[in-house]
């Protein structure tokens, strides 16, 4: 068994839509080691979670989990 050691992430079409499904209009900006947009290696997700809230709350339910919003 393995997990994932990478990051997807996506621009957003609208900042007022961030929920679970929010329509998105490409991939998020490029890491620094990547360089590659829309992909995070595993230690370049990390430096952005520092001081990240470990909750997300979908429909009501709390998840585990990491959770970036405001970007």
């Amino acid at each position: 068994m393995g997990f994932a050691t990478y990051g997807r992430t996506f621009k957003l079409s609208s900042s007022s839509v961030s929920g679970l499904g929010a329509p998105s209009s490409g991939p998020g900006p490029a890491g620094n080691y990547t360089r590659e947009a829309g992909m995070l290696a595993y230690y370049e997700v990390c430096t952005q979670l520092s001081g990240v809230s470990q909750k997300s709350n979908i429909s009501g339910k709390t998840l585990p989990g990491p959770r970036i919003s405001g970007n």
